[in-house]
């Protein structure tokens, strides 16, 4: 008798298996013991809606061992202007995260909206802080 079962994703014996809403199976763990290694660390922080899972500065949404894939909630980037045309308020969001990880290029989608509106997405090689002139793509810009 044959049988097709997809692999159930499961934490480490005797480790947290959920942050929040999100499952959290092995590699990925909460504390020490419990994950592989430092790459596949996943803090389970309390907030005021509940527990979020986050990986470096981002919240995770889903962890799919099966398609090899974190799903993550990136931030908004915003600029406020005044009538003058004054910058008063803004931000400059960036993502950091372990070596291992790789941005997908075909489930993501970069989005500039706006008036007047410059989109650039800076990329770096693992262990590099500067972003190379070639690395650097302009998106659009109105």
């Amino acid at each position: 008798m044959a049988t097709t079962a997809t692999a159930a994703q499961l934490a480490k014996p005797n480790c947290q298996d959920r942050c929040g809403d999100v499952e959290i199976p092995y590699p990925f763990g909460t504390t020490e013991d419990c994950y592989l290694d430092e790459s596949f660390f996943i803090n389970c922080s309390t907030s005021s809606t509940g527990d979020l899972p986050y990986t470096g500065n981002v919240i995770v949404q889903n962890i799919s061992i099966d398609h090899g894939q974190l799903d993550i909630l990136m931030y908004t980037v915003n600029d406020y202007y005044n009538e003058t045309g004054f910058k008063y308020s803004g931000n400059q969001p960036s993502l950091h995260t372990a070596d291992i990880y790789t941005i997908s290029n075909t489930l993501n989608k970069f989005v500039a909206v706006g008036c007047d509106t410059e989109g650039i997405l800076n990329a770096c090689y693992p262990g590099q802080q500067n972003v190379h002139p070639r690395q650097r793509v302009l998106v659009s810009k109105y």
